[in-house]
């Protein structure tokens, strides 16, 4: 079975990551330059509150995320 990491959600990627003992930031950097930018687009903003909650990082970072990457979505 071939898996295309380009297709994982950062969920999984995490995962992944914490048994290899990387820092969550630094695998969520790895997972956006590996990542399609379809599936950064087509997160849900619960799913933006999710990758936020793993890295710490406050709500109005996930709103921001939200909308740059919807806009991309829709410019495209």
């Amino acid at each position: 079975m071939d898996i295309d990491i380009k297709k994982l959600p950062f969920s999984v990627w995490w995962q992944i990551s914490k048994i290899n003992g990387t820092w969550a930031t630094v695998a969520f950097k790895r997972w956006t330059q590996t990542v399609d930018a379809s599936i950064l687009q087509a997160m849900n903003l619960e799913e933006w509150e999710a990758v936020a909650d793993t890295l710490n990082y406050s709500f109005e970072w996930a709103c921001k995320q939200f909308k740059v990457h919807r806009n991309k979505q829709k410019e495209g």
